[in-house]
């Protein structure tokens, strides 16, 4: 029986599962060339993660809203560098973990945290509002929510901020990741040049 990919080469351009989806395109016969588009890596300037660690530690935070498991992890990475692990996962521990979706979950478990709030399929900021509004009241509460830098929004940007301020949360973003296109890969031989 052939199978349906067999005798192709198959570029993927995913980035954060590239192995599992090499493995996928295998199964069914094709040859992998694996091109991740982007990544996410640690922000140079780290200014934001260090005020947020300084609120964090001080008890000025009440609710962190986590985007990605990337940069939940790039975040506890970063604060354990100036602060000792222990005490920054026994913060985070005390404040409300609000996750949009099942990676940011996945990484606070590593670490022994279980999030108070997860977002449900499809995981958008519309779900992420409306699972606050039913589950998790958070007027007067200090909001800090994780953002990547260097990418453009999906349009709703200014309607989040003015929906959250419309809660009477006093939010403040965190830029902890920056997302980072044009990688260079290598396959027998050819550059693939991805953007």
């Amino acid at each position: 029986m052939q199978l349906g990919l067999s005798g192709l080469r198959v570029v993927s351009f995913e980035s954060r599962r590239s192995a599992e989806m090499g493995a996928l395109i295998r199964k069914y016969g094709g040859e992998p060339v694996l091109a991740p588009s982007m990544r996410e890596v640690a922000a140079a300037d780290q200014h934001e993660v260090r005020a947020f660690g300084e609120a964090l530690l001080a008890g000025g935070c009440d609710v962190l809203i986590l985007l990605t498991g990337v940069g939940t992890r790039l975040l506890i990475a970063a604060l354990s560098t100036r602060w000792p692990k222990d005490s920054v996962l026994a913060a985070l521990g005390r404040i409300h973990l609000v996750c949009r979706g099942p990676k940011p979950v996945a990484a606070l478990k590593e670490v022994g945290l279980g999030a108070t709030l997860t977002v449900p399929e499809p995981n958008t900021w519309r779900d992420l509002l409306t699972q606050l509004d039913l589950k998790l009241s958070v007027a007067d509460k200090r909001v800090a929510v994780g953002k990547r830098l260097g990418q453009t929004g999906d349009g709703g940007e200014s309607v989040r901020a003015d929906k959250r301020q419309s809660r009477g949360c006093l939010a403040a973003h965190v830029g902890f990741t920056l997302v980072q296109g044009g990688a260079e890969n290598r396959h027998g031989g050819r550059s693939f040049r991805t953007a």
